[in-house]
């Protein structure tokens, strides 16, 4: 099959262009995760003074539990934004329905029980897989005095394009529970044909995007992180710069540092994942004017 590598990533480029609501879904899906990082400096705050051991274990407790209850709900309204993301993306590339944020989200909703089933699958599996691996590896380097972790290093580095078909399954999956109504098993089991059969293509697709969003990220992150490191080399007691004024410094840094990051990782996501569905849809050769269906699966 003929594929147009250049023709695919313009209309990707357009889509996302054009269609800021899908843009809005990820970068909604993605602020969930941002969220927790300022919770990791809580106990900085509240472990103050001279607690005693029971009001430790209590607050590590609560902590844990408040912990799990964030990523699993963050993980449920991220599958419902990613939804409604997909269904953009299909709309978007056939020319047919609403594609405001309001509608985008409420008729995303309908597929939003399939589309978690599909990330539980594939999340859960490859979760397993990794636990198994890096076990053998942790048990092997034990026996062989970590020699087996110098001979594993090749196996490890391959892990990356492992995980950038993971992406494309994980994608593949989601639109084919949209674009063909099937359950979260069969859509899971027809992404894994199509990326097999395509394998790669995908690869190719994914290490453009992630070397085009590499050169991105450098060219805009350097120039605003040499400063920072510049920061320790000028403190000297002589000039009245103390080592106190890193604190400062740093937290300025990371209040410019995060939403810059938060939106190139923002872009580079809308476009891998408009890249992905529509790789999965011309490889399927879905009909571009097959109506989207919105009734719910029985």
């Amino acid at each position: 099959m003929n594929f147009d590598y250049g023709a695919m990533l313009s209309r990707s480029w357009q889509i996302a262009w054009r269609h800021k609501a899908i843009w809005v879904l990820v970068l909604s899906s993605m602020l969930l995760s941002f969220l927790i990082f300022p919770l990791f400096f809580a106990p900085m705050f509240f472990l103050q003074g001279d607690p005693s051991d029971s009001e430790v274990t209590i607050f590590l407790i609560a902590m844990a539990a408040f912990f799990l209850l964030f990523m699993v709900v963050s993980f449920l309204i991220s599958t419902m934004f990613l939804s409604a993301a997909t269904l953009g993306v299909i709309r978007a590339d056939r020319n047919e329905g609403s594609l405001s944020f309001l509608d985008l989200l409420r008729d995303g909703t309908q597929y939003f029980a399939r589309t978690l089933g599909v990330m539980l699958i594939i999340s859960l599996s490859m979760s397993l897989l990794f636990f198994i691996f890096f076990m053998l590896v942790f048990v092997l380097s034990i026996v062989t005095m970590g020699l087996a972790s110098i001979c594993l290093q090749p196996v490890m580095i391959l892990l990356t394009p492992l995980i950038f078909l993971m992406v494309a399954v994980m994608e593949g999956a989601q639109t084919a529970v949209i674009a063909e109504d099937l359950g979260a098993m069969d859509a899971v089991k027809r992404a894994l044909q199509v990326v097999h059969a395509h394998l790669w293509k995908y690869i190719l697709i994914t290490v453009l995007i992630y070397f085009g969003s590499t050169i991105l990220s450098s060219m805009v992150m350097t120039p605003l992180m040499l400063p920072i490191f510049a920061v320790p080399f000028l403190i000297d007691p002589n000039t009245g710069l103390s080592p106190d004024i890193m604190i400062p410094v740093f937290i300025v840094f990371a209040c410019i540092f995060l939403p810059i990051s938060l939106a190139i990782q923002s872009i580079v996501s809308v476009i891998m994942k408009i890249s992905l569905d529509l790789t999965y849809l011309r490889l399927t050769q879905i009909p571009e004017n097959q109506p989207v269906l919105l009734e719910e699966k029985a």
